[in-house]
């Protein structure tokens, strides 16, 4: 692993893996129901202008969670 980053920074069509998740009980609870999780790698699908929401494709799945929340999310470059 390179650098942390948060997830709202990762460009489009890039893979990342979550290093840590800033932020209270609430927003890790939250992101743990919906299958986020340290150390699960990610690609970056979509990522709306203007402060919209992120698509995220992680275990063969889409999410969708907004910009705040994905900048909790504190990921690394993956080694090649």
């Amino acid at each position: 692993m390179e650098e942390y980053n948060s997830l709202d920074t990762l460009p489009t069509g890039h893979s990342a893996r979550i290093l840590a998740i800033a932020g209270g009980w609430g927003i890790r609870q939250r992101l743990l129901q919906v299958g986020i999780h340290v150390g699960d790698v990610i690609v970056m699908k979509r990522c709306a202008a203007l402060g919209g929401p992120i698509l995220l494709s992680i275990n063969n799945s889409d999410i969708a969670i907004s910009r705040g929340m994905a900048h909790h999310i504190k990921v690394g470059k993956l080694e090649t």
